[in-house]
């Protein structure tokens, strides 16, 4: 019995140095980098975030985008530390990815605008938190939506008045956005039909 354990320790110390040999490290990156990149069907957030941001930029358009999402810190020690601070400095959890400072031609304070994957995003419409900053917006006079997409986010500037309506819009974005009214009113539903 001893010498099997022996033989495991062993066994996994080679596999272990092996596995963390500089050598090795470098073949298998090698590898990696030669196979074919797998193009995805529906763009990652990220993606969609900086097609938006050159849309907006391009347009002139005053927004800035919140920087609250992802991985804060690599322990939880760290995560909780951090999350506090973020909190004393006044990030609110559930703050929407773009915020649009400039009035819309077509009426209302600003935009704001919670991006999600055209598929893959999970809650579809954004977290609860996500949703009730929204609608806190939508009752001091904000327009605010949740869209599956850069293109879906394209639309709702230009049916706002912010852009341009194109001569034909080639994207079909039916389904993919979903606008936020104060809480209380019957409009939620007929909102969710755009």
């Amino acid at each position: 019995p001893m010498s099997d354990y022996r033989d495991r320790i062993r066994e996994a110390t080679e596999k272990h140095i092996k596995r963390n040999d500089p050598e090795e490290i470098g073949r298998r990156r090698r590898e990696r980098a030669k196979r074919p990149k797998k193009k995805r069907e529906h763009p990652l957030e990220s993606v969609e975030h900086r097609n938006f941001v050159k849309v907006l930029e391009r347009e002139g358009i005053f927004f800035i985008h919140v920087p609250n999402e992802g991985k804060i810190a690599d322990t939880p020690e760290k995560a909780r530390i951090a999350g506090y601070k973020r909190k004393m400095f006044g990030v609110h959890k559930g703050a929407s990815d773009f915020l649009i400072f400039d009035p819309a031609p077509n009426g209302g304070v600003g935009c704001a605008i919670e991006m999600k994957r055209v598929k893959g995003s999970y809650p579809v419409w954004g977290r609860p938190e996500q949703q009730e900053f929204l609608v806190k917006l939508a009752e001091r006079g904000w327009d605010a939506y949740v869209t599956r997409g850069c293109d879906a986010a394209v639309s709702v500037l230009e049916n706002l008045g912010y852009i341009e309506r194109k001569k034909e819009n080639e994207n079909d974005t039916n389904g993919l956005i979903r606008k936020f009214v104060p809480a209380g009113t019957d409009r939620q539903r007929e909102e969710e039909g755009l």
